[in-house]
């Protein structure tokens, strides 16, 4: 496996938002892989009372990130860990 580049650091720390992001590399890279700005990943990354989604990824946005896993080969990106349930 190559190395992973990584993006700037994940301030916030909201599951399963911030699971989701950093198995692409963080919230920049996710955001250029499924076409949104940086600072909409970063806000489901953030707590509720901080203005943020705490963690929660809106569901129209489920599809571009699963295949943007699938085409990476990322298995551990699946709709259980979008919804943020333990699959285990």
């Amino acid at each position: 496996m190559g190395k992973l580049k990584v993006g700037h650091p994940i301030r916030n720390r909201e599951k399963p938002a911030v699971d989701v992001a950093l198995a692409f590399g963080g919230t920049r890279l996710l955001s250029d892989l499924i076409g949104v700005d940086a600072s909409t990943v970063s806000r489901w990354c953030t707590s509720a009372e901080r203005g943020g989604t705490g963690g929660r990824i809106p569901q129209r946005h489920w599809p571009g990130i699963l295949k943007a896993a699938q085409a990476r080969g990322l298995t551990g990106v699946d709709v259980h860990l979008l919804a943020g349930i333990d699959n285990e």
